[in-house]
């Protein structure tokens, strides 16, 4: 991704580039073009590119330069004789001026990053439905994934369960080492099938729950909330925005204390569900100014 610059709904201006270490996109402010930053991916040290880029955007905010006006003719007239020289200009007609469609308002999610502008991480995942489905004049307004708490917690309950499994597999081969020196084809078989077991115990669930989160993506657009998940499989489900008829937000403790929760969106008497993600508050707003986009 090459180095841009993008401004907010709100007007301020952000250069957008890639970590030169890993390769993760980064969004940084205008004012923090050539200072030294940290990538938020790979914590490495790098500069702020877009010198350039701001540089130019500054050009094209100077004023351009009053033209100079040219000498006066002396054309035998008295001092106080003038000429109108300019040509004669029509009539300028009178309209009655159209007022202006007022655009849907953008939710921030935070000082860094606009909802308006999708997570790029997300895009492939609902990319190809989207093509697939998309209608003339529809504009996707926000794109994101499960939150980060529900993501982070699933990874330690997958580790915490790789790492029980591993202690009673080899808690099994220390207990019966007489039984692999005396019966080994028996001792092997039946290790074998323990771990299968404790695999499938300790580690698989946790495993199959973090993919399913993983993989799932959510779209709000001027014309539809969607939802899509699955591995190998497609699971969309959408609701259009002109039949929404309410919602609601559900944020439990742990919610409230790591900034997640589930809205439900009510439209049609079916119920989409958009659950585990961040800022549900800000979501709940973003799919309202849909519903509001989609009215006029």
């Amino acid at each position: 991704m090459s180095t841009k610059l993008k401004k907010s709904a709100d007007g301020r201006l952000f250069v957008v580039h890639e970590c030169p270490h890993c390769g993760a996109n980064l969004r940084n402010k205008a004012e923090d073009i050539g200072q030294p930053s940290r990538c938020k991916t790979c914590s490495a040290s790098i500069t702020v590119p877009g010198q350039d880029l701001y540089q130019a955007y500054l050009n094209t905010l100077e004023p351009a330069p009053e033209p100079r006006s040219s000498p006066s003719l002396n054309l035998g007239l008295a001092d106080d004789e003038s000429v109108d020289t300019s040509p004669a200009r029509p009539p300028r007609l009178v309209t009655q001026s159209k007022p202006r469609p007022q655009s849907s308002r953008i939710v921030t999610l935070d000082d860094e990053r606009d909802a308006a502008e999708s997570y790029d991480r997300y895009a492939p995942a609902s990319d190809d439905y989207l093509k697939l489905t998309a209608v003339p004049g529809e504009t996707v307004m926000m794109r994101f994934g499960p939150a980060t708490a529900a993501v982070v917690g699933l990874q330690v309950l997958v580790g915490l369960g790789i790492l029980l499994w591993v202690l009673i597999l080899v808690g099994v081969v220390l207990t019966g080492r007489d039984d692999f020196r005396d019966r080994p084809g028996t001792a092997m078989g039946g290790t074998f099938i323990m771990a299968v077991y404790g695999f499938c115990i300790l580690v698989l669930p946790w495993l199959i729950a973090l993919l399913k989160v993983w993989h799932r993506s959510y779209v709000i657009t001027n014309r539809r909330i969607l939802s899509k998940s699955g591995l190998a499989s497609l699971n969309a489900h959408e609701v259009s925005t002109g039949a929404v008829s309410g919602m609601s937000v559900k944020q439990s403790f742990l919610g409230r204390l790591f900034g997640f929760g589930t809205v439900h969106v009510f439209a049609d008497g079916t119920n989409l569900r958009i659950f585990w993600v961040d800022h549900p508050v800000a979501i709940a707003a973003a799919v309202r100014s849909a519903v509001e986009a989609s009215k006029g």
